[in-house]
């Protein structure tokens, strides 16, 4: 569990501080703009994902976010999507094995 929540707090961090480089680099176009803002938004999603999840809470939640934005990352075909998609996986196959409801296996029949 810590490992997923470090994860969600350094890729939504990497989110916007790529961002606002990006918007630093050239001169911001209203499309550059407004996927900038898009990006900075899912980087304090995912950065407060991550602190829930550190906490304990929003596990559930945290799994259906990162389980989209990792095929949002393959789809966007990048090799940096591509990366960020591989540890929203590694992030997603964490959560899955931390939390006991999904580990639940039935008795035994007589």
């Amino acid at each position: 569990m810590e490992l997923a929540a470090a994860i969600l707090v350094v890729g939504g961090a990497m989110d916007i501080v790529m961002a606002l480089v990006s918007l630093g680099q050239t001169v911001p176009t209203p499309e550059a703009r407004t996927a900038a803002t898009v990006s900075i938004a899912i980087g304090v999603i995912l950065v407060g994902l991550g602190t829930l999840v550190r906490r304990g809470q929003a596990w559930l939640l945290a799994l259906n976010v990162v389980a989209v934005l990792a095929f949002l990352e393959v789809a966007s075909a990048s090799p940096t999507g591509l990366v960020f998609a591989a540890l929203d996986v590694l992030v997603v196959a964490l959560l899955l094995r931390a939390r006991s409801w999904f580990q639940w296996t039935p008795p035994e029949a007589p």
